[in-house]
């Protein structure tokens, strides 16, 4: 983990994702014995990333704007990287 950490925030690569909303992802049934993972593609700097599970599910998820949540009241400095 310590590697993982001790990497420049500025970086392009670095997302913030709501868990919650990621979560519901793993409601996503496929059929037969299909692999359920989740494919997820990181495209570009516009923080969409595209998401595919199965043959039949496709979608999206929207990055958190990390300048806007670093300035919550209720997020704390060790919560970023």
């Amino acid at each position: 983990m310590e590697r993982l950490e001790d990497r420049d925030p500025f970086l392009p690569n670095v997302a913030m994702f709501d868990p919650a909303l990621l979560g519901r992802f793993g409601k996503v049934k496929t059929p037969g014995k299909q692999l359920t993972h989740m494919d997820m593609w990181f495209g570009d700097a516009s923080n969409v990333v595209l998401v595919k599970i199965g043959a039949r599910f496709r979608g999206a998820i929207m990055a958190i704007d990390r300048d806007k949540a670093s300035k919550h009241e209720n997020m704390e400095p060790e919560g970023l990287w």
